[in-house]
């Protein structure tokens, strides 16, 4: 069951309508450009195979998002690797915002792929059998990007630096919310909750950037994306929604 809850980590997200700050942030980074972009024009269907399999054998196993946490490396390379996925142009197709509209908004059709016929609100599947099933494919798909992502950033530290290691076991973490938190500590880890601030390495040094597990920034954000509840133009820079 946990593996259907993997997708919580993925949308489980404050969506911060300030625009800019996201692309600002991966320029600050400076870390090597993403080679599996796809323009929404790429007339090919993009095939969603999840990541490879293991160095040694079989596909690593994800871990709960405090546990990656404590792996050093890993837990960079999430972090840098979030911040660039977020950072894609919104009209790419391998980008956060085409992936995550897939669920969701923008309600637009991904890779060519029409709604089915009487359906105009996205793909998901929601209140449906087909639910956890249509899932599966879709958290791969989400985590096949963000693995491509890992690997491109971890060979900009080099051979050397431990993170090129670390990025072959990569696995996109889950949230197990059935796991009694510590003491002091709320049930929703504070990496995700948290708005503050996060450090990140990069092979030009050490950074602060805007947490990329804590809010998505659309640049650009259109009221039409939110017709049930209309954002005025001249507040597009200063509301925040929740999902």
């Amino acid at each position: 069951m946990l593996s259907f809850l993997s997708i919580s980590i993925f949308l489980l997200l404050l969506l911060d309508i300030n625009k800019g700050h996201a692309a600002h942030d991966a320029r600050r980074l400076r870390l090597p450009s993403h080679p599996r972009r796809r323009s929404l024009n790429d007339s090919a269907p993009f095939p969603v195979t999840g990541i490879p399999s293991g160095a040694s054998g079989p596909v690593p196993q994800r871990l709960e998002i405090r546990q990656l946490q404590k792996n050093t490396y890993q837990w960079n390379l999430y972090l840098l690797a979030m911040a660039q996925y977020q950072s894609m142009n919104q009209s790419t197709m391998t980008s956060y915002y085409q992936i995550a509209g897939i669920h969701g908004r923008p309600f637009v059709p991904w890779d060519n792929v029409p709604f089915a016929p009487g359906r105009k609100g996205g793909y998901c599947t929601h209140s449906s059998t087909l639910f956890p099933t249509w899932h599966r494919p879709y958290v791969a798909l989400f985590e096949q990007v963000l693995y491509g992502i890992v690997q491109d950033i971890a060979s900009s530290f080099g051979n050397q630096s431990g993170y090129v290691t670390a990025a072959v076991s990569f696995r996109a973490p889950y949230w197990d919310w059935l796991l009694p938190p510590s003491a002091g500590q709320d049930s929703m880890p504070a990496c995700i909750s948290s708005p503050a601030m996060v450090q990140v390495n990069t092979p030009n040094g050490t950074l602060m950037i805007s947490n990329p597990l804590y809010r998505y920034r659309f640049s650009p954000l259109s009221s039409a994306q939110f017709p049930d509840h209309p954002v005025e133009p001249i507040l597009l820079d200063s509301i925040t929604v929740q999902s």
